[in-house]
């Protein structure tokens, strides 16, 4: 019995590697495609149309690779009021995800 307990617990602790190693990996890549769309966001800042293009494509991609959360929904605003696209919105979205992914924001109580 004290076999099959130690035994699922390192598969559980196997389970954490590979899925943090994973979330890990998803982040570095959700990084990437975030500083690759402000940059290109800012070369095309006189021309808004293909501006919103980019942005609806960085943040369906975005979608695909972190999966739905709230805090995109204001970057694709922000990046579509001309002017603000000079400012790396999609890469701080993504640094703010991922600190609060990894613990570094915690979760505040409303309640006292």
């Amino acid at each position: 019995m004290a076999q099959v307990l130690q035994d699922d617990h390192m598969d559980m602790a196997v389970k954490t590697q590979t899925s943090s190693h994973r979330s890990r990996t998803r982040i570095i890549i959700a990084l990437i495609v975030a500083v690759l769309s402000d940059l290109l966001s800012a070369m095309t800042e006189w021309f808004p149309p293909l501006q919103w293009g980019i942005d609806l494509a960085t943040a369906l991609i975005l979608f695909v690779i972190l999966g739905w959360h709230w805090i995109f929904l204001p970057a694709l605003v922000a990046e579509a009021i001309p002017g603000l696209a000079m400012f790396p919105t999609w890469l701080m979205v993504v640094a703010v995800y991922a600190a609060k992914t990894n613990g570094v924001i915690a979760k505040v109580d409303p309640k006292p």
